[in-house]
């Protein structure tokens, strides 16, 4: 459909003016001079370029396609007259999917020109030579290359390096296929993400130059699974984790994500003692200050404390009575009657 393409190339043709004049002043060359009236210099000699089939050679493009690939590129047509570019790449794709020619492909890059998609207008441009062959002409590879010039200055090119096997890059939350190959992406910022299990995720916002090319270093730190615990605690104050001693007053350390046990403990002063749950690279200090034994009973005594006020509960509510092998206990909260063996009635050996 070589109609679609006269805007494109005389809007093309004025950027690839300006692309090439810059281009030429950066080299330094300048034309030499001439003499008023004089002809102009001739260009150096070069070898020809293998000439390319005559156009009455190449068949239209509507005679080469199947039925199928047909419909799908007079609807393309169609919509591409009612300036429905979007439409219409989508239907170029569908008839190049169905029959391979090359020169979809030239359609194709127009539409994306005109929805301001410049990089894979680009992208398509150079398919498209690649793939021509014997079906372009000298005039159609010159045309091509015309714009391929002008898309490169409205393009940039991201380079990464330090990629991981395996590593998956997204450029602006789109799967990049080759990450390994330099990616072309339109000018202006873009988010760069790089993802892989087992590893913190990558991310950077870059912003596209036009024609240059920008290298990512792209920097994945391992998973560790672990955090921080930080005890404080009085000097002097020994100090253990996971049963563990890890030092005096204060502590410090690297352990694994999970749970966690932290003990204190001083002569003279109550036990402190906290379960903690450490998420990944999570940091939790514990603030520690022990309290003094109470009244002067052994430590040991108030953390079975539990058990002695429970002991002694019993006993107030207990009657002892004699008998031969032995005393029965008898739970008068439970009103069984002395001297018989049910529920509630303990025999003990004291």
């Amino acid at each position: 459909m070589r109609a679609a393409s006269p805007r494109f190339v005389a809007l093309v043709g004025l950027l690839v003016l300006g692309t090439w004049g810059g281009h030429a002043e950066a080299q330094g060359r300048k034309a030499p001079p001439t003499k008023k009236g004089a002809p102009p210099a001739a260009a150096p000699a070069t070898l020809p370029a293998p000439p390319g089939p005559p156009v009455s050679a190449i068949p239209p493009l509507s005679e080469t396609l199947n039925d199928g690939a047909r419909r799908e590129y007079e609807a393309a047509k169609a919509l591409y007259a009612m300036n429905d570019s979007k439409g219409a790449f989508y239907k170029f794709q569908a008839a190049y999917e169905l029959f391979a020619d090359p020169r979809l492909l030239w359609n194709m890059a127009t539409c994306a020109k005109n929805l301001h998609q410049y990089a894979d207008a680009l992208l398509l441009v150079r398919k498209y030579q690649k793939l021509g062959g014997g079906l372009l002409t000298d005039e159609d590879r010159a045309e091509a290359a015309a714009v391929e010039r002008a898309l490169s200055a409205l393009t940039t090119t991201f380079v990464f390096r330090g990629l991981v096997p395996g590593a998956e890059v997204s450029l602006d939350d789109k799967p990049v296929d080759r990450p390994q190959e330099p990616v072309v992406a339109d000018l202006g910022p873009h988010r760069i993400a790089v993802k892989k299990p087992g590893f913190h995720p990558f991310h950077v916002t870059v912003t596209g130059r036009p024609m240059a090319e920008i290298p990512i270093d792209v920097q994945l730190a391992p998973e560790l699974h672990q955090g921080t615990i930080v005890v404080n605690a009085r000097a002097g104050d020994a100090i253990f984790v996971d049963g563990k001693s890890v030092g005096l007053g204060t502590y410090r350390g690297t352990v694994s994500s999970g749970g966690h046990q932290v003990r204190v403990t001083a002569k003279g002063m109550q036990p402190f003692q906290q379960e903690i749950i450490l998420r990944d690279d999570e940091t939790r200090t514990v603030p520690v200050t022990l309290e003094a034994e109470k009244s002067g009973v052994p430590a040991w005594m108030w953390v079975a404390g539990s058990v002695l006020v429970a002991a002694s509960a019993a006993t107030i509510t207990a009657v002892i009575i004699g008998g031969s092998g032995g005393t029965e206990v008898v739970d008068k909260s439970r009103g069984v009657p002395p001297g018989s063996i049910q529920p509630g009635v303990v025999v003990t050996s004291f």
